[in-house]
């Protein structure tokens, strides 16, 4: 368990390193990454989240519990400005409706991803 937590914790400080080098690595060899797809994708998915899920502590909860107006605005902004966002990008760039329904719906998905990345990279940043 301790090498878990030594994991996690190291990759909660260089996160923003690693989206960056993952990111140059797939930029220039897309070969690299051709096995992140259906099932796969979803196990990695879900390994970053348990990751994401493992730097959280009591004292996360205990400030969303005390701060409930926060989480009901961040839920509607992501479920109604994002979509919005979405169509409007979508007229912007006169897209089919099919893509305008893919980015729709991705605009509407949760960004567990993104959630902690400023985070991460003001720690990377201020080292």
């Amino acid at each position: 368990m301790g090498f878990l937590i030594g994991l996690s914790r190291n990759l909660t400080r260089f996160t923003a390193l690693v989206i960056l080098l993952a990111s140059a690595v797939a930029f220039i060899g897309q070969v690299s990454f051709v096995w992140v797809r259906s099932d796969v994708q979803a196990l990695v998915s879900g390994i970053i989240m348990l990751g994401m899920g493992m730097t959280l502590g009591r004292e996360d909860y205990r400030i969303l519990a005390q701060r409930p107006l926060d989480v009901f605005i961040g839920a509607a902004a992501q479920y109604t400005v994002m979509p919005l966002l979405a169509i409007g990008i979508a007229k912007l760039f006169d897209l089919s409706p099919g893509l305008t329904l893919g980015l729709v719906l991705v605009g509407a998905c949760r960004p567990i991803l993104w959630a902690s990345l400023p985070k991460a990279m003001w720690r990377f940043q201020s080292g």
